[in-house]
């Protein structure tokens, strides 16, 4: 699992919550309440976006435009786009500071967002100043006069630059030392008073003393300053550092007026703006026109953000190829987060043709710019050998470089190495703390991470109700990841009451929001008939859909199918593909199941030896039944050469794993002395093991035992019931030693 990221937006399509309605609404009002609750986010943006509009233009209905701004923010918050959620919070609390979110009916991230909104608003509140009287008519400014408002005067603080975050290579190619942040000057804004002083290509370290790291932080630190004011700088030229005050501007007015000069990067911010609702109404339309405006003009950043609109249909109809080309273009001017986007659509196969080496290769370049979400990605390629060749402690690397820079995923894939021990030690308990820094960071793939934890009692004590709560927490928040997850433990009734009805929901939800783990437990449901009516057909259609999309296990779920004839035409071939396509791409169980088919000529040419390389290949991978089928060729020789003792040990270790025919045969090494021991005690007491799992063969090998007094205490008349049971089962053995007691079956 893993998430990309545009520039500014993050493309997920997240349901909603309901918000409680105070006061009547007009029906654009409620159709965006609708549409949120339904999860058409998209939908949602574009009717709110109109409702604000429309009421800030009339004046009217100031407590409806509070609220619209109120349920812009939550739309924004679940579309992972948090400085616009914020920023509409802010605008929603400035018109009406009652405003509240219940906090039982709404996820964790939409409260976190509100909740930074609100102390901002609280924070940012400036104290009643006395009335003063208007400057002398001939201080105003003149139209066209370079300064945009006087001193003292009212507008959007800024200093007239356009920045970027320093990235690691910046520092290298400077052979600077590591300044714990910085941003770039790309550009200044003629007109500003700041172009006196700053030169670009110089590094803003801090601001008003403060270390900045992202460009939103300048406007927050100077948001309760006047235009006219000065503030300070700690600035790095060279490898110098400059101390100096710089005066502030309405950067609003000086965006405004260098966009109409044509300067591109003035059009991507001032674009930045209208998307995002600072210092004017958002107007998604208008940031649309400004960030073509400013790709046009060259703006690596400006293409970026105008691919991302294309990507979502935010202001423009969507258009994947056309987000694709711009992508590529943004990409090609430098921008590192058109590579990463660029990457994840050649990962994924969105819009262009599915090549995992470009992918990697573009996550690379955006990576060593900066982008900690693309080294995440690079890393998780490397782990599984996607395009690049395995390099577990490069990956490693890249994870722990992405976790210290707040980058959440980057920290559950780091724990994911630490568990396997994969590139670094093994040590699930530093596993287990990484994927909880990761889900307290407010990454669902980190809950879901630390949910499987809790479930299988990696770096803790197994807790499967603990589990569950990581799930839901994930569920909740994304309405999406870990849904699948929290399904099956309720479909299995463990950690929380058995509801195969609300998992078959969860199932449900998963899937129609793309989640491929969810249409395939979905399959099987429908396979199973459990909770839903049986309908092979529909199953068979999931395993499909989410084998399509690359969920490999789903692969070897539809293979399954197709060898049984369960919802599709019965096609050993197609079957024994699948199985193929699966093994391919690392799934252990479609690996062992090809091996199946090797062994018995199922849809494919006869090859024992084949067939015991591929067991051996998923039984050295943690498949149990693949240990034991792997035994019971070493044991008779098929493809390999015959050695009883060291089949005897691959049926322990399949019974070790779980797998309770390996626990029989195992039975059968111990008590005839195949294994080089002989032990009857122990094997009578795997016959019962496999026997009360279900195993009807195991049933009549503890028959057996009874029968003879091998190992157990002679009990016939438990014998003839245990063998009697195997014998209806269709087990012949257990038919056979009835017959030899000369008692009816």
């Amino acid at each position: 699992m893993r998430r990309t990221s545009f520039a500014g937006l993050t493309p997920l399509i997240l349901a909603a919550w309901p918000l409680v309605a105070q006061t009547p609404k007009t029906a654009e009002l409620k159709a965006g309440q609708t549409q949120i609750e339904q999860g058409d986010l998209e939908g949602a943006l574009s009717t709110l976006d109109g409702v604000v509009r429309r009421l800030s233009a009339s004046g009217s209905r100031p407590r409806e435009l509070a609220e619209a701004y109120l349920y812009l923010g939550v739309t924004y918050s679940l579309l992972d786009q948090d400085k616009a959620a914020r920023a509409s919070f802010r605008e929603a609390l400035s018109r009406d500071a009652s405003l509240r979110l219940p906090a039982d009916r709404y996820p964790a991230k939409v409260q976190r967002v509100f909740a930074a909104a609100l102390e901002a608003n609280r924070s940012a509140a400036p104290p009643a100043a006395p009335p003063t009287a208007p400057p002398p008519a001939s201080t105003r400014p003149r139209p066209g006069a370079s300064e945009p408002i006087e001193s003292g005067g009212a507008g959007l603080p800024g200093l007239g630059v356009h920045v970027r975050p320093v990235t690691e290579r910046i520092l290298r190619e400077r052979q600077l030392p590591d300044l714990g942040g910085g941003l770039l000057v790309v550009d200044l804004l003629e007109g500003t008073p700041a172009a006196a002083l700053l030169q670009t290509g110089d590094i803003i370290r801090k601001v008003s003393g403060t270390v900045v790291r992202e460009a939103p932080e300048i406007r927050g630190l100077i948001a309760d300053r006047r235009i006219g004011d000065e503030v300070p700088l700690e600035v790095w030229r060279g490898t110098r550092a400059l101390e100096m005050n710089v005066r502030i501007v309405n950067q609003l007015a000086l965006l405004r007026r260098n966009c109409e000069r044509g300067q591109a990067a003035a059009c991507g911010d001032l674009g930045e703006l209208y998307h995002y609702g600072v210092g004017v109404t958002t107007d998604i339309a208008r940031a649309a026109t400004l960030y073509r405006q400013s790709c046009e003009g060259g703006s690596a950043l400006g293409c970026t953000n105008w691919a991302v609109f294309n990507a979502l249909g935010l202001g423009v109809p969507r258009d994947e190829a056309r987000a694709v080309a711009l992508f590529k273009q943004g990409c090609d001017g430098g921008e590192p987060s058109a590579c990463l986007n660029l990457g994840s659509r050649y990962e994924s196969g969105a819009g262009v043709p599915r090549d995992a080496a470009r992918a990697a290769a573009l996550y690379k370049q955006a990576c060593e710019d900066g982008m900690w979400a693309a080294c995440t990605n690079l890393g998780w390629m490397e782990v599984w050998e996607m395009g690049m060749p395995r390099n577990d402690a490069h990956a490693v690397s890249l994870f722990t470089r992405a976790c210290e820079q707040r980058e959440m995923v980057g920290c559950a894939r780091l724990g994911y190495m630490h568990e396997g021990g994969r590139g670094v030690s093994r040590d699930p308990s530093r596993a287990a703390a990484l994927y909880r820094q990761s889900c307290e960071g407010g990454e669902a793939i980190g809950c879901v991470s630390l949910g499987g934890a809790q479930e299988n009692g990696v770096g803790m004590p197994a807790d499967a109700s603990l589990a569950a709560a990581s799930y839901r927490k994930a569920c909740d928040e994304t309405r999406t990841v870990g849904c699948a997850y929290l399904g099956l433990l309720l479909s299995q009734g463990r950690g929380v009451p058995r509801d195969v009805a609300q998992a078959i929901t969860l199932f449900t939800r998963a899937c129609d929001a793309g989640d491929l783990l969810g249409c395939m437990r979905l399959g099987l449901e429908y396979q199973s008939g459990d909770g839903v009516a049986r309908d092979d057909v529909r199953g068979a259609t999931l395993f499909r859909q989410a084998c399509d999309g690359g969920l490999v296990a789903a692969c070897t779920n539809l293979g399954v199918a197709y060898s049984a004839g369960r919802g599709v035409p019965k096609d050993p071939a197609q079957s024994a593909a699948l199985h193929k396509q699966a093994c391919d791409a690392g799934e252990m169980q479609g690996c062992y199941n090809l091996s199946v088919a090797y062994g018995d000529g199922t849809g494919v040419a006869r090859d024992e030896a084949r067939a015991a390389a591929l067991a051996r290949q998923a039984c050295d991978r943690g498949v149990a039944v693949a240990c034991t089928n792997l035994g019971f060729i070493v044991e008779n020789g098929r493809g390999v050469p015959a050695d009883p003792a060291r089949g005897c040990a691959l049926y322990e270790q399949g019974c070790v794993g779980g797998n309770v025919v390996g626990c029989n045969n195992f039975g059968w090494c111990l008590l005839n002395g195949r294994a080089g021991r002989t032990d009857e005690v122990r094997a009578a007491s795997l016959f019962r093991q496999a026997c009360d799992a279900g195993e009807q063969p195991g049933c009549a090998s503890l028959g057996f035992c009874l029968a003879e007094g091998r190992g157990v205490r002679e009990d016939p008349t438990q014998a003839v019931s245990l063998l009697r049971q195997a014998c209806a089962a269709g087990v012949s053995f257990g038919c056979d030693q009835l017959k030899r007691m000369r008692v009816s079956p």
